[in-house]
C-alpha cells in the first residue's frame, strides 16, 4: 500500500512540475476580457455572478465563481495566483486522466505493462495538449478545468462502484456529478458516457453483467441531472441558458457535418497554420487538400496492413472494440458543445474540446502502445510526439502572453491619459488572433483594475479583431469625424454600437466605420486604438 501511495504522489508531483514548466510563460500574464467582468464583481463583494444574475442570466456556474471568491481572498488583484490555481487544476486533471486510463485498460484485461504505458502517455498528452490553452492559460477558462476535475472523479468513483457495488460509492458519484454540473453544464454528458462504458463491458463480457446495478446507477444519474436543471431554472429562470436554446439545441445535420471534423482535428492537433486556410475553405475543390487526404489515407492503410501482418485476429478485434469505445466516449463528450464553434487556425473556442480530449488523449496513447511493441522505438516515437506538443503549446502560450500585455497596456494608457471620469472609446480590440482581449470587461477593468483615477462611465462604440499588435488599425481624425479602417485583411469589426447619444455611425462595413460627433457631444475624453495602444483624441 505504501508503494502504491508513493507512486501516486510522485506521479502527481511530476505532472505538477511539468505543468509549471509548460505554462511558465503565462504565469505572470495579466487578466483578459471576461476575467475583469467576473473577478471584478467578486473583488467588489458582488457575488451575484455565482447565481447567474448578470448578463441576462444565461450562466449558472456557482462553483466556478466560488473559486474566484477563494482566489480573491488569497491574491486580490494579483493575476499570478489565479493562473497558479488554473495550473494546479490542469495538473490534477492530467493525473486523473492517467488514473482513469489505467482503470479502463485493466477493466479490458490488458497486462500491467500495457496499462502503465498507455495511462502514463495519456496523462502526458492531456497535460501538454496544445489545444488546451484557452481553458488553462485564460483564467476564465477555469470553469472547464473544475468541471473536468469532478467529471473524472465521478467516472473513477463509478468504476469503484461497478467493482464493489457499494451504495456509498454510488452516492459519492452522484455528489461529484452534481459538483461538476455546478462548475459547468457541459458535464451533463456523464450519464451517456457511463452507458457507453456499461454496454462495452457487457458486450466484451469483462465482468458480471448486473442489470439491476446498472439501472440503479444510470437512473440515479439522470435523476441528479433532472435535479440540477430544476435548481438551474429556479436560479436563472431557464433550463437552457448561456447562448440560448437556438444555439445549444441546433442539432441540424448541416451544422454537425461542418463542426464535427473541426473538433476531431483540434482534439489531436494544435491550431493549424493560416497558410493552410486556402485548402480547407473548400476542401473538395482544393488539389492540395486532396493530395494531403490521399497521403493520410495511404499512411493509415499502411498501418492497418502492418497490424494485420503482425497481430493475430483476436487481438485486432480487441483493439477495434477498445477504439470504438473511446470514439463513442469522445462523441458523447461532444454532445453539449458540438453546436458551438471552434477555430482550426487559432485558439478561439478550443476550451470546448478540453473535456472531450480526455478520450482522444487516451485513444492516441492506446494506438501508439498497441502498434509499437518495441520499447525503445515506443520511447523515441513518444518523445517526438511530446516534443511536438510542447513546442506547439509554447507557441500558443506566447500568443496569450502577448494578448495579456496588450490588455494591460490599454488599461494603463486609458487610466493615465484620461482627465475626465466619463470616457468614449471609439474602438477596442475584441481579440488578438482568437485570444480575447477586451471582448468583455473593459468597463469593469477601468472601474476596478486601475488606480490612476475613478472612472464613472465608459461608452464603447466598436469592437474588432486584430492579427498583430501593430499596424492593423488606421484612424483618421478630423474635427468631429473619425474614420477607423482595419488594414489587415483578416481583421474585422465584430460589434458596432450605433445607438449612443450625441454621435452617429454614418458608414459601416466589415473593415471600416465612420463616426460623427453631434453638437450635443461634450465633456467626455475620447480614446481610440491605433498602433498597439490607446490614443487620446486631441481636445
Amino acid at each position: 500500500m505504501k508503494a502504491r501511495n508513493d507512486y501516486h504522489f510522485y506521479l502527481l508531483t511530476v505532472f505538477g512540475l511539468l505543468a509549471l514548466t509548460a505554462y511558465s510563460t503565462i504565469l505572470n500574464s495579466f487578466f483578459l476580457s471576461d476575467d475583469f467582468a467576473q473577478i471584478g464583481k467578486v473583488l467588489q463583494g458582488d457575488w451575484s455572478v455565482a447565481w447567474g444574475m448578470e448578463g441576462g442570466g444565461g450562466f449558472f456556474r456557482p462553483l466556478f465563481i466560488f473559486s474566484y471568491i477563494v482566489d480573491s481572498k488569497l491574491w486580490g488583484m494579483n493575476s499570478f495566483g489565479y493562473h497558479l490555481t488554473n495550473l494546479a487544476l490542469h495538473a490534477f486533471n492530467s493525473y486523473m486522466v492517467s488514473i482513469f486510463s489505467a482503470r479502463l485498460m485493466r477493466r479490458a484485461l490488458y497486462d500491467s505493462v500495457f496499462s502503465y504505458r498507455t495511462s502514463m502517455l495519456a496523462g502526458l498528452l492531456f497535460l501538454l495538449h496544445p489545444s488546451h490553452t484557452e481553458a488553462v492559460s485564460w483564467i476564465s477558462g477555469r470553469a472547464d478545468l473544475i468541471a473536468t476535475l469532478f467529471f473524472l472523479s465521478a467516472l473513477i468513483s463509478y468504476d469503484s462502484y461497478r467493482q464493489k457495488n457499494r451504495s456509498t460509492l454510488l452516492a459519492l458519484t452522484l455528489t461529484l456529478f452534481m459538483l461538476a454540473l455546478l462548475a459547468k453544464e457541459s458535464a451533463l454528458c456523464l450519464p451517456f458516457i457511463i452507458i457507453a462504458i456499461e454496454l462495452y463491458a457487457a458486450k466484451m463480457r469483462l465482468d458480471t453483467h448486473d442489470r439491476k446495478r446498472i439501472l440503479k446507477g444510470v437512473g440515479l444519474l439522470f435523476l441528479t441531472l433532472l435535479l440540477y436543471f430544476l435548481i438551474r431554472h429556479a436560479a436563472i429562470g431557464t433550463f437552457v441558458g448561456v447562448y440560448g436554446a437556438s444555439q445549444h439545441l441546433n442539432f441540424k445535420l448541416a451544422l454537425l457535418w461542418e463542426r464535427l471534423p473541426k473538433y476531431f482535428v483540434r482534439a489531436f492537433f494544435p491550431p493549424l497554420p493560416l497558410q493552410l486556410s486556402f485548402m480547407l475553405f473548400k476542401p473538395l475543390k482544393s488539389r492540395a487538400f486532396l493530395i494531403f487526404a490521399a497521403l493520410f489515407v495511404s499512411a493509415v492503410s499502411t498501418l492497418l496492413v502492418y497490424r494485420h501482418k503482425s497481430q493475430p485476429a483476436a487481438k485486432r478485434r480487441e483493439q477495434n472494440a477498445s477504439l470504438l469505445l473511446l470514439l463513442a466516449l469522445f462523441l458523447c463528450a461532444l454532445l453539449p458543445v458540438i453546436t458551438l464553434g471552434i477555430s482550426l487556425f487559432d485558439t478561439l473556442g478550443e476550451r470546448f474540446v478540453y473535456l472531450p480530449s480526455i478520450f482522444s488523449s487516451i485513444a492516441l496513447a492506446y494506438i501508439f502502445t498497441a502498434l509499437i511493441s518495441n520499447q525503445k522505438l515506443w520511447l523515441v516515437t513518444v518523445a517526438a510526439l511530446l516534443i511536438f506538443y510542447s513546442a506547439s503549446l509554447y507557441r500558443s502560450n506566447r500568443r496569450w502572453q502577448t494578448a495579456a500585455r496588450l490588455s494591460q497596456s490599454i488599461l494603463n494608457d486609458m487610466g493615465s491619459l484620461s482627465k475626465s471620469d466619463d470616457l468614449l472609446v471609439l474602438n477596442v480590440p475584441n481579440d488578438l488572433q482568437g485570444v480575447p482581449v477586451y471582448r468583455n470587461g473593459l468597463e469593469q477593468a477601468l472601474e476596478t483594475f486601475q488606480n490612476f483615477r475613478k472612472i464613472s462611465r465608459v461608452r464603447i462604440i466598436a469592437y474588432h479583431t486584430i492579427q498583430s499588435t501593430t499596424g492593423d488599425v488606421e484612424v483618421k481624425a478630423e474635427s468631429n469625424r473619425f474614420l477607423i479602417h482595419l488594414t489587415n485583411e483578416r481583421a474585422e469589426f465584430s460589434r458596432v454600437n450605433d445607438r449612443e447619444d450625441c454621435l452617429e455611425v454614418i458608414e459601416q462595413s466589415r473593415d471600416s466605420i465612420k463616426i460623427v460627433l453631434e453638437d450635443c457631444f461634450t465633456g467626455q475624453d475620447i480614446f481610440y486604438f491605433q498602433d498597439g495602444k490607446m490614443v487620446k483624441a486631441s481636445e
